[in-house]
Order: structure tokens, then sequence, then C-alpha cells
């Protein structure tokens, strides 16, 4: 009824972030990359798995390190977009470094993938992460260096309202 196009755009919103014109093309563009990050790691281990098919030897066998580093990676990865979802949209700078640190361990799980099934391409792609990883740690440190001091600060809070009510609970008894 007489809505045009621009102010039903304006009034969308998605499951976790509020859509306007200025950010719809950094979400699009954060959904792309995780769909290539959960793309390649599925793929890379259906391939490992055909690889291994048959075989008495299995990649916890013959690559434990990177195995084990791309579980935690992997963990980190989820741990990291779930946590960024579930902020409130007013927390901008915490959903900024979460967001960088599920892109960069889902990118090094998919990583640590790829040195098990083609190492030479793996170890240049790991090369290429560490410059990556290396050069957004020196852009982005003083913005990581407040975000760790408030989570701290909170987590300190936290640690501190938990100690007092069991050392309350303890005098009632």
């Amino acid at each position: 009824m007489g809505n045009d196009d621009s102010t039903n755009h304006h009034s969308q919103s998605s499951l976790f972030f509020p859509i306007d014109r200025e950010n719809e093309e950094e979400l699009n563009c954060c959904i792309k990359f995780h769909a290539v990050i959960v793309f390649f790691v599925s793929t890379s281990c259906t391939l490992l798995q055909t690889k291994y098919q048959g075989r008495d030897q299995t990649p916890f066998n013959t690559h434990y390190c990177h195995m084990l580093a791309f579980f935690v990676n992997l963990c980190i990865y989820v741990v990291a977009l779930v946590s960024e979802m579930n902020l409130p949209a007013t927390s901008t700078s915490s959903r900024l470094i979460l967001n960088a640190i599920s892109q960069f361990s889902g990118a090094l799980a998919s990583v640590m993938l790829l040195l098990i099934l083609v190492p030479l391409i793996g170890w240049l792609t790991f090369a290429l992460w560490i410059v990556c990883f290396v050069r957004i740690i020196k852009k982005c440190y003083p913005q990581f260096v407040r975000w760790f001091n408030h989570v701290k600060f909170d987590m300190f809070e936290i640690w501190r309202s938990v100690l007092s009510r069991h050392v309350t609970e303890e005098e009632n008894s």
C-alpha cells in the first residue's frame, strides 16, 4: 500500500543485525565468507575421508598436530560466530572483534585441512594466512586492547559478584 522500496528497505532487519544501506553490503560479504568456509571445510573433510579410505592409518595417526589444530580452530570459529550472532546490535566493537576471530579461525581450520590434503599448497596458504593475520593485528591492535580490557573488567566484576555471593552463603550457613 504506498510503501516504496526505499522505506521498506530501511525497515528490514535480519535475525541478528539491523539492515540498512550502509551495512547491508558488509553483512552480505560476511555471509558469503562464512558460506565459503563451511563449503571448503565440508568438501575438504569429504576429500580427506576419501583419501584415507581403505588405509590402516587415519589422519589422526599421520597428521595429529594438523588435525588437533583443525578441531581447535573449528571450535573457536563456531563459538565466536555464535557469540557474535547473540550480541546486541549496539555492541559494534565486540561484534567486529568476534567477526575477525571467527573469520581467521575458520580460515585457519581450512588451511589445516589443506596442509593434509595438498601439503605444498597448504604451506603456501598458511604463509599467506600468517601475513594477513599480522597485518590485521597491527591495524586493529588498539581496538583489540580496548575490547580486551573491557571484557577483562566485566569478567572481574562477574567473578567478584560470584565470590561475594559464595561468602555470603557460607556466613549464613
